[in-house]
């Protein structure tokens, strides 16, 4: 049953990370697909901007496997803030589509917490 009387702010909330969420999520799981499953150049990009220690993560055999790019990219996504001072290139796509993959995420962890503090 839908409380009528709920925190307006927590509604507002709710939308905002939400609709962000909804309208992030598309696009984003076609360019997971294609990151995954297309050519290695696009994760070898990203690994040699964000990755501390490129040489010994390509020196793995399991690399390219479709769920380690899918993982390392979450990973470069959730934590761009911290990675961007790593980064060798000053490409303003790189740098508009990582804050928006960022934002992304983030959105998506806040819905969730809220949704759950909500439920309690």
């Amino acid at each position: 049953m839908i409380d009528q009387t709920a925190n307006p702010t927590v509604m507002i909330l709710t939308l905002v990370f939400g609709g962000y969420f909804i309208i992030w999520a598309v696009p984003t799981i076609i360019i997971i697909v294609l990151l995954s499953l297309g050519d290695s150049k696009r994760i070898g990009f990203l690994d040699r901007q964000f990755s501390r220690n490129v040489a010994k993560l390509h020196s793995n055999s399991t690399w390219m496997l479709p769920h380690e790019i899918i993982a390392r990219f979450t990973l470069y996504s959730v934590q761009y803030p911290f990675l961007k001072k790593r980064a060798t290139s000053n490409s303003l796509k790189l740098s508009f589509f990582m804050w928006g993959n960022f934002l992304g995420f983030w959105s998506f962890f806040l819905l969730c917490l809220i949704l759950f503090i909500k439920s309690l």
